[in-house]
């Protein structure tokens, strides 16, 4: 009677339980007839959690595109709806081949191509971020090599070469026309004569045309540039094909108009990052 004793309980809950749910357990306390019972719930808290695995990793070309796959994994248990970010040192380019928003159910992976260019020779470090993600392993980064001469080395050797050879070829004039000049004035030291100039040839009234035919040139080919899939609408989840706002927070996208049935231009905040959807600006 009026002793206070804790009691410790180890509550195990399925890992794939919904966010914001709230299982519960029951603990009963009898003696001396009386009998007490007390529920106690937990809320389930959104745990945001990814894992990453990337395949094999190529050795660059300097100069040349190549493709790395890496498989990412939302283990946690809620939708993950995130922008991945890749960042690529100084003389490196790294992109995502395709859309850039990851939407992942709980369980749900997706293979994301990344297109390499390296301009210069050596080990870099390519890292992959999403966008303002609470996860732990929100950040994942691979080492890549690149074999090669750095670009534009031949051109610069070019340009040296050829300013070599014009000093050269001036050095030469400055030596052979003294010289030239020392031959004819003779071992006496005369003086040649002076040279006289021929007369010009009288130009006749009416010279013969002379036809030149005109070699059709041929148009260079017209590059078509690479179709580059639209942004993804963050309330619809459909292509933006018209006008569009975004969020300079985080770069989500919405459509600036209702089209299609889309409510993106009624919304008050982002859905990517909470802020106030008076700050969108246009994309």
């Amino acid at each position: 009677m009026g002793d206070v004793s804790p009691v410790v309980c180890t509550v195990l809950i399925a890992a794939n339980m919904a966010p914001m749910s709230e299982p519960s357990f029951t603990v009963v306390l009898s003696g001396g007839g009386v009998e007490r019972t007390t529920t106690v719930g937990l809320l389930v808290a959104p745990n945001e959690q990814v894992s990453w695995d990337i395949g094999s990793v190529p050795t660059l070309t300097t100069g040349q595109e190549r493709q790395v796959t890496v498989e990412i994994t939302n283990t946690g248990n809620t939708a993950l709806q995130r922008q991945l970010i890749v960042e690529a040192p100084s003389k490196w380019a790294a992109s995502v081949d395709g859309n850039d928003v990851l939407d992942l159910e709980v369980g749900q992976s997706v293979l994301v191509r990344l297109n390499i260019r390296a301009d210069t020779p050596g080990s870099e470090t390519i890292t992959l971020d999403l966008a303002q993600s609470p996860a732990s392993e929100s950040t994942f980064g691979f080492v890549i090599t690149s074999q090669g001469e750095p670009i534009g080395t031949s051109g610069d050797s070019g340009l040296d070469s050829g300013l070599a050879v014009a000093l050269l070829f001036g050095i030469l004039l400055l030596v052979c026309i003294p010289l030239g000049l020392s031959v004819i004035r003779g071992r006496n030291g005369a003086k040649p004569a002076q040279y006289t100039p021929p007369r010009a040839m009288p130009v006749p009234t009416q010279a013969p045309a002379l036809q030149v035919a005109a070699k059709p040139v041929a148009k260079p080919a017209q590059s078509t540039a690479p179709s580059v899939a639209p942004p993804m609408c963050w309330t619809c989840r459909q292509p933006i094909t018209t006008a569009m706002v975004g969020c300079p927070g985080c770069g989500a996208r919405y459509h600036a108009d209702a089209v299609g049935g889309c409510s993106a231009s009624s919304i008050e905040t982002c859905a990517n990052c909470g802020a106030s959807a008076s700050t969108f600006v246009n994309a």
